[in-house]
């Protein structure tokens, strides 16, 4: 566990461990000896009954009080350090009583560590007002970024199980998205799902160096507790035990063990015409959403889908060639219709090169350059209506370098899978959202 994760875990004061001899020399050292640590301690007006170790943390030793979790960065042998300490303690100790004596439930629990919040829910719970308890449920769990499994913790469950407007966001079966890395919790214990596809992504690859999934399921409008749409995250939340047809959507992610052997037998090709082929005066503005970053991720993906369906060495390179000249025709970016036909016109007249490619080869660079960013049906009907052509692989590279620039979208935050043509490309919505990362 690492320090974020340390310093965002929940902690439950039963899973403390009070301070003892033992304690004190495993993690302080025998500089001073514990009776003399303890008398000192006291004397100082604190109360070593209200210590407790909590291995998971990056400092151990907690102050826990009524209405104070404080966390002391002890050294031992500083009196004055731990004097200071335990006046703070004790000083919001008081201020929290107040606080809560005062009845502003929201203030109390605002200001308090975070990582012992639910803990003081619980025990909080039976003096706080019926109708506030959900709402001041819903704010905890929506400023923590790890929550514990609030399925299996009885109290909160009650809680969340009484929101009066359970039932009422959906007339039917939502299908709902969560997207998970290896510091989420899993499917069988998390409430929040979500019924944006994009935001599950988001979630899966929010820690580069994470392993992301993403989960699709269905839920019954009965089963829905909740549906907060406040953040723009399309969220809702759940009984995980209620869930239907749940399954991994099996998405590549850069690291796995697939897409490192595709990525080693393409990487020569790419990062060559990175570095020798791309130029950026070919661009309108290279800094623009389709200048040079997008022209490389593109350039990837084609690379990488033409690996994925073991296309011959001239598919591959047509695609290439398409990857990189395809936008250089624009002259703004908005929609326009025009700018695969300009595109075609300015590889020309620049005389740009397509090594390797033969004469067929180019006709098909150039058909897909034109068709790209017209409606697909406007691109196989003139494949259709063509003749001495190879219908069968101009619509495959057609419609597969379509999917590659229609990856990169996550740019434009408006990729959605549905809109790719082939499984293979849809498999590769995580991959496209990590490349927006690091490839600029």
């Amino acid at each position: 566990m690492n320090l974020f994760e340390q310093s965002q875990k929940s902690l439950f004061k039963k899973n403390g461990v009070p301070l003892n001899e033992n304690l004190f020399e495993e993690y302080f050292g025998s500089v001073v000896s514990f009776e003399d640590w303890v008398e000192s301690f006291n004397d100082l007006g604190g109360d070593i009954h209200k210590l407790y170790i909590f291995p998971d943390t990056f400092i151990p030793l907690w102050y826990l009080d009524t209405h104070v979790q404080y966390m002391m960065p002890i050294n031992v042998t500083d009196v004055s350090l731990t004097k200071l300490l335990v006046k703070q303690a004790k000083l919001l100790q008081a201020s929290q009583k107040k606080v809560w004596e005062q009845n502003k439930v929201n203030e109390y629990f605002a200001r308090m560590d975070s990582r012992f919040v639910w803990d003081v829910f619980i025990e909080k719970l039976p003096e706080i007002p019926k109708g506030l308890q959900y709402h001041l449920l819903k704010r905890i769990y929506r400023k923590q970024d790890y929550n514990p499994s609030v399925r299996k913790i009885e109290p909160i469950w009650e809680v969340l199980s009484t929101n009066p407007n359970r039932g009422s966001f959906s007339k039917k079966e939502l299908i709902i998205y969560r997207g998970i890395n290896d510091k989420s919790l899993g499917i069988e214990e998390a409430i929040s799902w979500t019924t944006s596809f994009q935001t599950a992504i988001y979630f899966a690859t929010r820690f580069d160096d994470s392993v992301g999934k993403v989960y699709k399921a269905k839920i019954k409008p009965e089963d829905i507790l909740d549906f907060l749409p406040e953040r723009g995250e399309n969220e809702v939340w759940i009984d995980p035990e209620k869930l239907l047809e749940v399954e991994d959507m099996e998405l590549h992610f850069l690291q796995d063990s697939t897409m490192k052997n595709h990525i080693e037998n393409m990487k020569f090709d790419y990062q060559f015409q990175v570095q020798y082929g791309l130029n950026a005066n070919w661009f309108r503005d290279p800094e623009s959403i389709h200048g040079l970053g997008h022209t490389k991720r593109v350039l990837f993906l084609s690379l990488l889908l033409a690996e994925m369906n073991n296309l011959s060495e001239s598919d591959r390179t047509v695609l290439l060639y398409v990857s990189i000249y395809h936008d250089i025709g624009r002259v703004n970016d908005w929609i326009d219709d025009d700018h695969g036909i300009n595109s075609v016109r300015k590889r020309q007249s620049l005389d740009l090169p397509v090594e390797e490619l033969e004469e067929e080869d180019i006709r098909l660079m150039e058909f897909i350059m034109e068709y790209h960013c017209l409606d697909d049906k406007l691109g196989l009907q003139a494949i259709e209506n063509s003749k001495d052509i190879d219908k069968e692989r101009y619509t495959q590279l057609f419609l597969l370098f379509k999917d590659a620039d229609g990856l990169d979208r996550w740019r434009i935050s408006d990729l959605d899978t549905r809109y790719l043509r082939h499984d293979l490309s849809k498999k590769l919505a995580l991959v496209s959202n990590q490349l927006l990362r690091i490839i600029e």
